[in-house]
């Protein structure tokens, strides 16, 4: 039987100090936003086999789980969870955030902390307009605005009159932008993003140029109206690479410190990596319909100015090699140079890019290249499914069961079958008995996609309840087949409980208070 390790508050900061050691808060993320140990890592606990062979390849690791203390067993089961997939060295901290907090270790609010207070602490040197000024400026026709979102968030919003340059692409365009008229706002939703690629532009020697002051959400709480409909009227058209940025980009990578690494190399690091014996990243910075075309086997897609804006959701070991990869050199390496200077010591990129990959006849791969969840193989063999005719059936006849909804929130809110329970996955222990006691039941777990509610039905059997099914490719599936959903939370849960809400989804008061607590940052 599984007896897991707990270990003090004292054992905990001194297995820390070693550079192949991370910390994982297994609560929610809401929860976890609202006050977690400084430089933990969100790791809900219902997505840890989806996430952890990403962010701890190596399975000698020190790893740390932490819950919310007393009562609370998720670091345990989360930690069983671990050592069943071959890691090695699983501790739980005794008691949880609350042993931290007592010990009078540093509490943090919020999410992708690292970032954002290393944005903010290049604030106070980047020019920044206010809604107001460019307002005017947009009504004497005399300013180019450049949204650094990421397609997707550009499309549902944006400041009238903005071109998409998501991400780095702003730094290909560097000869057109170097020689414009008028000034150049950079916006993102918020201050980070804009912040960076505002510092990258002046770095790469652009000098009218300026971030739009708060972002999207600066716009709105200015009583003006964001942009919506069809992205494409505004998104200029794709331009090759820009040679004056490929040369400034690696110049400043170096002038950091920063050594490319040759293909062969990160071959032999992408290998030893696979094989559980090094802790490494590599991260393809192009655009992801770039990515799917064609990338290199091992590498996770991920856009350069969220990779600065998301460090600590995607690299778990700050002193591991990180490898950022563009078809050339010039956005990873000044995606690089941005992770040196937040702290990523080993961060890195590839010679050459893609292209020197594929002259020394190395291949790619498409797709969009995410790797099949740990133990989901081994839970399907052992599940019972049902689809989704077979399902509406049984509901329509009054056949007694309980269909579970083990996603998240958002996803319950955005469509559920019919009277469905909301119990999310990493609460199904603690969770399950307030909703039935009957091990002979008949259960029916949706989720999404389904993959969750494998998992839960594997949950369930070791609990022992044996009259359990799966909905056949989750809800998606339902929806698609024609059948009918429901929206909106369940009776008394509170809209972002359980997962972070974008600030700009808070309301006027939210948005306020998200901006006041990031530029207090630098000084918390």
């Amino acid at each position: 039987m599984y007896r897991p390790h707990f270990i003090t508050v004292e054992e905990t900061i001194r297995l820390l100090a070693d550079d192949n050691a991370c910390l994982f808060d297994v609560r929610e993320s809401g929860e976890a936003e609202k006050g977690h140990i400084a430089l933990a890592i969100f790791l809900p606990r219902r997505q840890i086999e989806l996430r952890l062979a990403a962010l701890v390849p190596d399975q000698d690791s020190h790893i740390v789980l932490y819950d919310d203390g007393g009562n609370d067993n998720r670091a345990a089961l989360a930690a069983q969870r671990i050592v069943e997939f071959g890691y090695r060295d699983v501790s739980v901290l005794q008691n949880g955030i609350e042993a931290w907090r007592s010990a009078g270790g540093k509490i943090s609010t919020g999410s992708n902390v690292p970032s954002k207070e290393f944005g903010e602490t290049l604030a106070s040197s980047v020019p920044s307009v206010p809604a107001d000024r460019l307002a005017t400026w947009l009504d004497e026709g005399n300013v180019t605005i450049c949204d650094i979102r990421t397609p997707e968030e550009f499309a549902r919003a944006r400041v009238p009159g903005a071109s998409s340059m998501p991400s780095f692409e702003i730094a290909g365009r560097l000869g057109a932008l170097s020689e414009s008229k008028v000034p150049i706002v950079v916006n993102c939703a918020g201050r980070t993003r804009s912040i960076i690629a505002c510092a990258t532009l002046r770095l790469l020697g652009v000098s009218d140029v300026f971030a739009l002051e708060n972002g999207t959400m600066g716009w709105r709480l200015s009583n003006r109206e964001l942009e919506s409909g069809p992205a494409s009227i505004n998104v200029d058209p794709p331009v090759g690479r820009d040679p004056l940025f490929e040369q400034i980009a690696t110049k400043l990578a170096a002038e950091a410190g920063i050594e490319p690494l040759t293909s062969a190399d990160l071959e032999s690091l992408l290998r030893h990596r696979g094989e559980g014996k090094l802790n490494a990243y590599a991260f393809d910075v192009r655009q992801l319909p770039d990515y799917i075309a064609g990338h290199i086997d091992g590498s996770q897609g991920l856009p350069g100015g969220q990779a600065v804006q998301r460090a600590d959701e995607f690299v778990a070991i700050r002193k591991a090699p990180s490898v950022f990869i563009d078809s050339d050199e010039g956005r990873a390496a000044i995606t690089a140079y941005w992770f040196v200077r937040m702290g990523y010591p080993r961060a890195t990129y590839l010679k050459a890019g893609l292209n020197g990959w594929l002259a020394e006849g190395r291949r790619l791969v498409t797709g969009r290249g995410r790797q099949t969840p740990l133990g989901l193989a081994a839970a399907a063999a052992n599940t019972k499914f049902i689809d989704s005719a077979e399902l509406d059936n049984a509901l329509r006849a009054g056949k007694p069961m309980l269909v579970l909804y083990v996603d998240n929130s958002r996803e319950y809110s955005d469509a559920h079958i019919t009277k469905s329970e909301w119990l999310p996955r990493g609460s199904l222990e603690r969770g399950i008995g307030a909703l039935t006691t009957d091990k002979n039941i008949a259960i029916v777990l949706t989720c999404v996609s389904g993959i969750q509610s494998v998992f839960a039905a594997d949950t369930l059997s070791r609990l022992g309840f044996i009259d359990v099914r799966v909905l056949k490719g989750g809800i998606k599936a339902w929806s698609e087949a024609g059948y009918n959903v429901e929206t909106g939370l369940p009776v008394g849960v509170e809209k972002g409980s359980d997962i972070v809400l974008p600030p700009y989804a808070r309301g006027t008061e939210g948005m306020n208070a998200y901006l006041e607590w990031e530029k207090a940052l630098p000084h918390g």
